[in-house]
């Protein structure tokens, strides 16, 4: 078990985050920022940083042993995502498209 958490180099989301997720900040060492999960999962995997992502997003890194959760039952936060888009797209089989892909994604 990683006793170190609190020290450990923290990404933070880059963005404004509900209540209960600035509780969780707080607690920890923010070093870096990262606004897309991606940037985050990459940051995690390089061994150096941790930070918060969505269970279903790291889910195959999850069940290969290459990310582990720290504390779960107390370093946790939950937080809605949105998807915005034009009320009138160009192109709505693109939006259409992304929506899906969010849907199954989270």
């Amino acid at each position: 078990m990683l006793k170190c958490w609190r020290r450990c180099r923290t990404i933070h989301p880059g963005i404004d985050i509900d209540a209960s997720g600035r509780e969780q900040l707080k607690k920890l060492h923010l070093s870096a920022k990262a606004y897309q999960f991606d940037m985050r999962k990459a940051m995690v995997l390089s061994g150096r940083y941790i930070g918060y992502l969505p269970q279903s997003y790291i889910q195959r890194e999850l069940n290969n042993g290459d990310i582990r959760i720290i504390q779960p039952s107390s370093l946790t936060y939950q937080f809605n995502l949105s998807l915005v888009y034009k009320k009138s797209p160009r192109e709505m089989n693109k939006v259409e498209l992304l929506r899906e892909a969010f849907a199954k994604a989270f």
